[in-house]
């Protein structure tokens, strides 16, 4: 049933999904939502949920062009010069978080920089597929223990809200990562 989404509306949902939840930690950067409404509603201080935000919002924009690609939304080898500077974006992401102890950030960085690699054409073609099933899964693991603890957080915004972008997006990664087809290099 899950395979009657097509990978490019299954890309679209994902990426829009992502853009609703940044704009949602940016509201509550801005002070414009209660810090109450991340985090399970368990967040001790509005600066610990601005650096769970801030965190938050780098993951999911990492991910938005390599969901882009995955999904067919864009071709894969177009935009090799983009994907060169995302590439050092990870690595620059990757000392950064490290500074910072964000273990969770690292891995999620770290399993898209292959993606990257691949994109740019530095790295083989044949190797993209393999990373590209170890990104979605693990995407899906995290973004599935997500949904729990969202549905298990304090306030009903979480709850409902935060709760529902989080089942919708597990959904569609698991659309994607149980995709059969091959990616191939765009020749352009």
């Amino acid at each position: 049933m899950l395979h009657r989404i097509s990978a490019k509306t299954a890309g679209i949902g994902i990426i829009l999904t992502n853009v609703f939840t940044i704009f949602i930690f940016l509201l509550i950067i801005f002070k414009a939502l209660s810090y109450n409404s991340i985090g399970g509603g368990r967040l001790g201080s509005y600066q610990a949920a601005c650096e769970s935000a801030i965190t938050s919002i780098v993951i999911l924009s990492y991910g938005i062009p390599l969901i882009a690609i995955v999904s067919g939304l864009i071709r894969l080898g177009r935009f090799k010069a983009f994907f060169k500077a995302w590439l050092l974006v990870g690595f620059v992401l990757i000392v950064i978080f490290g500074r910072l102890e964000s273990y969770q950030a690292i891995v999620m960085i770290s399993f898209g920089i292959p993606l990257s690699a691949i994109a740019s054409g530095l790295m083989k073609l044949e190797r993209y597929n393999l990373f590209l099933k170890i990104y979605l899964w693990f995407s899906f693991v995290m973004i599935s223990l997500n949904t729990i603890l969202n549905l298990l957080g304090i306030t009903l915004f979480e709850r409902l809200v935060m709760g529902l972008v989080t089942i919708i997006q597990a959904v569609l990664l698991f659309r994607l990562a149980t995709d059969k087809r091959q990616l191939k290099m765009d020749k352009k």
